[in-house]
């Protein structure tokens, strides 16, 4: 199989390999063979990577572009225009083809995340990687659970960590470190976000472990812009005998919150 050894050819000799293996090449291609890095740091220059990426015949000329972002991963995933070609990378391209933008990644994983461009491309890996990839992000991520999901972008990584059902085992723990902070992410104006979401997936126990921490404080929650959103999604999925305690809880201020801008929304 000569592409075993001809994906350590330069970027540029592993396109002109392809040629001579007869596997097709675009126009698109060949314009930005040799200057992928320069052109993906330039608003037109990326969308000319992106349709380059989209335009290639083989996995191998796909890459082969990608490969020319070897090095300056970081710089990529957190430069306003270059973020965009990293993420058509991880779409159009298998995960062991872009493996090396994990191992570019993994180490600045907390900082990319809560970038604004950034965030994105961490988003996308999640998505598309591996599932001992996207653990190994998770166990990173695990230590910085609150300063992520309490973060402007970070809180978006934290969404599709929940969102991403084929690591099921780890979402679940994830859902457990939220157990000793639900009340401060609840009135937080970003991880309450990430706690509804939350909620939405985790298992019965976690759920009703949630609600525990919860429900001294509903009354209070129910009146706050972020907290009555929390207190609807647990509603929506706690144990009939929970979600009685929740409305008795609630009912103790029912006219006070019946007129109150938000907690009107619980009481309905």
């Amino acid at each position: 199989e000569p592409w075993l050894w001809a994906r350590y050819l330069p970027a540029a000799d592993l396109v002109l390999h392809a040629g001579l293996q007869g596997v097709g090449k675009s126009d698109s291609i060949m314009d930005v063979v040799g200057c992928v890095w320069e052109l993906s740091r330039d608003a037109a220059g990326c969308r000319k990577i992106q349709t380059a990426l989209d335009d290639a015949q083989s996995e191998q000329e796909r890459e082969a572009l990608a490969s020319e972002l070897r090095g300056q991963v970081a710089k990529a995933a957190c430069c306003p225009n270059a973020n965009f070609v990293l993420q058509r990378c991880l779409t159009t391209l298998s995960p062991d083809r872009t493996q090396f933008v994990f191992e570019e990644l993994r180490p600045r994983a907390v900082f990319i995340a809560k970038n604004k461009y950034g965030c994105r491309v961490i988003q996308r890996l999640i998505e598309t990687g591996d599932e001992w990839q996207v653990q190994e992000l998770f166990s990173v991520f695990k230590e910085h659970f609150y300063e992520l999901a309490s973060h402007a972008y970070g809180k978006f990584v934290m969404q599709s960590a929940f969102d991403n059902a084929g690591v099921r085992e780890l979402t679940e723990s994830l859902a457990v470190e939220f157990c000793s902070r639900a009340v401060q992410a609840a009135n937080c104006t970003h991880a309450n976000y990430v706690l509804q979401r939350a909620i939405q997936v985790a298992d019965g126990d976690c759920v009703r472990r949630l609600g525990e921490e919860l429900l001294p404080f509903a009354p209070a929650l129910a009146k706050g812009k972020f907290g009555c959103r929390v207190i609807q999604r647990l509603l929506d999925r706690c144990e009939l005998k929970q979600a009685d305690e929740f409305c008795d809880a609630v009912l103790g201020s029912f006219f006070e919150l019946a007129t109150h801008p938000y907690g009107m929304f619980v009481v309905q």
